[in-house]
């Protein structure tokens, strides 16, 4: 069971109570019953209703009311706004979503929706050589002093999901960077072009290796390779190869309590006979 409400609003923004009945999960049989009844007592076809996320409702007012306007009441407007936004920008929009909400009046609305105009725009641009025009979004709030601009062809996702393809894309920059910085991407040296493959390829895999190692250390999740190296990996132990297992003793260092609690895999060597690999700490 659930309490049917409806309130009007008169022209003058006088608001009157018209119904408080009980329903069945606001059914759309429940809120067409609550509607016929309005009709039935002399209430005209509304110009607009404002409601819930409840489907019951708009099929109801469409049969009873077809020609009414229907709007989202404003928890579920902004609630739909924010899930297309990146979570980065959601509680800046959300926070200028309520000052339109609260606007005292007309004018200050369109201020407020100005200023979140701000935050995410969107506009089509044409380019030189291209001949349809682009999406232009700007995007404030994603770590730079200027707004982000990302032009795209993609006119159906939402900005959410074209952010974060962007986001991904800077990942892998990042990462491109970090093996310049960490394992001297940009300074190979040997010239012959074999040993360059080998390089490049042995590069991109220890970038692998250090990537999924950060991802098990607590705290060290957004730590670049050469940091990783200097606490954890730069170390004196033991290399023990037995039939079954390769098992690699550490020293024991500052950071070694960290390695302690992370949640190391299992790792099975395939190219050595299936020999498992296993961490300990002096």
């Amino acid at each position: 069971m659930c309490l049917l409400v409806v309130i009007g609003v008169r022209e003058d923004g006088t608001k009157e109570l018209l119904a408080v009945e009980d329903g069945y999960r606001e059914s759309t049989e429940s809120w067409a019953t609550v509607m016929r009844d309005l009709k039935a007592r002399g209430a005209n076809e509304p110009k607009l209703v404002i409601g819930d996320g409840a489907l019951g409702t708009w099929a109801a007012l469409r049969d009873v009311f077809p020609g009414a306007r229907r709007q989202a009441c404003w928890v579920h407007a902004i609630a739909r706004v924010l899930d297309s936004l990146p979570k980065r920008l959601q509680p800046t929009a959300k926070k200028l979503l309520h000052e339109i909400m609260k606007a005292a009046s007309r004018a200050d609305a369109r201020l407020a929706l100005e200023r979140f105009r701000d935050e995410v725009h969107e506009q089509d641009v044409t380019v030189r050589g291209c001949p349809h025009p682009l999406r232009q979004i700007a995007v404030r709030g994603l770590g730079h002093d200027h707004p982000t601009l990302i032009l795209t062809n993609d006119r159906t996702s939402t900005p959410k999901k074209i952010v974060g393809r962007y986001a991904k894309r800077m990942r892998i920059e990042q990462r491109l960077a970090e093996s310049i910085r960490s394992f001297h991407l940009d300074a190979l040296s040997s010239a012959v072009a074999l040993n360059v493959d080998l390089d490049t390829t042995l590069t991109v895999w220890a970038a692998a290796t250090y990537d999924a190692l950060r991802r098990q250390l607590p705290g060290y999740e957004r730590a670049t390779p050469d940091t990783i190296w200097r606490r954890f990996i730069s170390t004196s132990g033991q290399i023990t190869i037995g039939p079954d297992h390769v098992t690699c003793r550490l020293n024991s260092r500052t950071y070694s309590p960290v390695m302690r609690t992370a949640s190391l895999p299992k790792t099975q060597i395939p190219w050595w006979n299936g020999r498992h690999l296993r961490l300990e700490f002096a």
